[in-house]
């Protein structure tokens, strides 16, 4: 394995951007939304949060390489070599 093989999306997005906490805030802006008092959008709203963390904590940067790099040859874009010094 070479570096960031193993590295989740997620962490990345969390070093960077610190820990976003999309589940403490109404899509809306409603001082209180949850599974008792909700918004109209809080259902559609949860099931985006699940996917979203479900999505970034399991996709490590070497499978957002590969899927970059599929785009990019799907559209005929020359491939860019990522190389890592030390």
């Amino acid at each position: 394995d070479r570096p960031g093989d193993q590295m989740r999306i997620a962490e990345v997005i969390e070093a960077v951007d610190g820990r976003i906490e999309l589940d403490q805030v109404c899509v809306l802006g409603l001082d209180k939304c949850d599974d008792q008092a909700s918004c109209a959008l809080h259902d559609v709203w949860k099931l985006f949060r699940q996917n979203y963390a479900a999505t970034l904590s399991s996709m490590t940067l070497r499978h957002a390489a590969d899927v970059l790099r599929a785009k990019r040859s799907a559209h005929g874009a020359p491939d860019l070599k990522m190389t890592h010094t030390a």
